[in-house]
């Protein structure tokens, strides 16, 4: 199961300030040993993320700025790098261990029409210790019928950040109806 919190502060509510964790695999997500003796799934242990965003009032300019950290406590089976596997949540401290980990990303959107639809957005953000940048644009944002959307990011596949850099690019276009 995966369960998740949001608390949005009432001070300075023009800034719009977010706060949220959330568990993914609760308790852990355990497979059963195979009647057919076939090799079982790895067993996959929970994910703790806390993360954070505010979202200015601006008037015809919408600004948004996110920051996550994912796993806190370092117990994903995808962490290859031993010495953050065997120093657990004190790895946090460990600038090759919490690179991986740290997301953040600023959008900027022209003309909103609410909190999350504008015009065209422009997106900028730090993944796994690489930069990342794309757009969004929306031709008939009143109806809400088609969005144009374009990223390119970086995504690390080795034990620490800059060990096997993978590039990549994402578009996308949608349909509303």
């Amino acid at each position: 199961y995966d369960v998740g919190l949001l608390y949005r502060m009432q001070a300075a509510n023009y800034l719009r300030i977010t706060f949220g964790a959330s568990v993914i695999n609760a308790g852990g997500l355990k497979f059963a040993e195979r009647s057919d003796n076939l090799t079982k799934p790895a067993d996959i242990p929970q994910e703790v993320n806390l993360g954070f965003s505010f979202q200015p009032s601006l008037g015809n300019v919408r600004v948004l700025v996110g920051i996550d950290y994912r796993d806190i406590l370092y117990e994903r089976s995808e962490e290859t790098n031993q010495v953050c596997i065997d120093e657990g949540p004190s790895a946090l401290l460990n600038a090759n261990c919490s690179k991986k980990r740290i997301h953040v990303g600023a959008e900027v959107g022209f003309l909103p029409i609410d909190s999350g639809t504008n015009l065209l957005a422009l997106r900028v953000g730090y993944n796994q210790a690489y930069y990342s940048y794309g757009f969004e644009f929306n031709p008939f944002m009143a109806y809400r019928i088609m969005t144009l959307q374009a990223a390119y990011y970086t995504q690390e596949q080795g034990d620490v950040s800059g060990d096997i850099p993978e590039k990549r690019t994402a578009f996308q276009i949608s349909f509303g109806f």
